[in-house]
């Protein structure tokens, strides 16, 4: 994995980086780890409740 491929932010900077990464490349990989703590489960939750609601929104097909 490359430094420009890892996205990290608020939830509407992370949809904007995998719309951006999907454009440029044509896809998106999700790896989420393994590890289980609350930070991580956190994480998980925002992503569904935030991100993925922008995501369905954008035009990437």
């Amino acid at each position: 994995m490359h430094a420009d491929e890892f996205i990290a932010g608020a939830s509407a900077q992370v949809a904007e980086q995998i719309i951006a990464q999907c454009h440029s490349r044509g896809h998106f990989l999700a790896i989420l780890g393994r590890a289980v703590d609350d930070r991580r489960i956190r994480a998980v939750e925002l992503f569904g409740e935030q991100a993925i609601p922008i995501l369905r929104r954008a035009e990437v097909a």
